[in-house]
């Protein structure tokens, strides 16, 4: 009978460890909600320390604009959707699956750009996506080679090492590592990343 019991308890609880130690683990305990008003305020906060661009961030109450834009962030007077993601885990292999979910973007021009940061234990990719150059739809994004799906009255667009990697390799995505966020030695890749895309 302590097998059964164990092995059920084992199947159907969340044995995913991978974030153990890492500085993002107390974020895996909190909800989505949670995490993603975290991570709206990570990045105005991490643009404001790089950059001298003028940056608006109000929580929650810039969802709903009177011009009828829905936004996150305004960064240099682009209306920023912000989303972010912890990487996936499969509990059946125990190991984390290399893929983000980002879920609720809107195709109607509500936003100009779109900011996706990606979590993983040891560190977090941003990537940039124009509202012009986002796909919806069948088409796949020309230079991610991805595919938005459509999720309730919105899209779905979900990342992967592979999407990312060409992501870095096109200037849509940068990583940075804990261990250089600790030290401070990612400032000037930050701050050349957010020029890029924001002025």
């Amino acid at each position: 009978m302590t097998n059964i019991l164990t092995e059920t308890i084992e199947r159907n609880t969340n044995t995913n460890n991978i974030w153990k130690g890492s500085i993002f683990e107390s974020l895996t305990q909190e909800s989505s909600d949670t995490r993603g008003r975290w991570g709206e305020d990570f990045l105005q906060t991490l643009i404001k320390d790089v950059t001298d661009f003028e940056v608006e961030w109000d929580g929650d109450s810039n969802t709903s604009n009177e011009c009828g834009s829905i936004y996150d962030i305004l960064v240099n007077l682009n209306r920023t959707e912000a989303k972010t993601a912890m990487v996936g885990y499969d509990k059946k292999r125990q190991k984390q699956t290399n893929t983000w979910q980002h879920e609720n973007i809107y195709e109607e021009n509500k936003w100009d750009k779109l900011l996706l940061l990606d979590i993983e234990p040891n560190g977090f990719y941003i990537t940039c996506i124009n509202h012009n150059d986002m796909c919806f739809g069948d088409e796949r994004h020309p230079i991610l080679k991805k595919k938005s799906t459509r999720h309730l009255s919105a899209w779905k667009f979900d990342t992967s090492n592979a999407v990312l990697k060409r992501g870095i390799e096109n200037g849509y995505s940068t990583y940075v590592f804990v261990d250089d966020f600790k030290n401070g030695t990612y400032k000037e890749q930050l701050r050349e990343y957010f020029e890029r895309h924001f002025v």
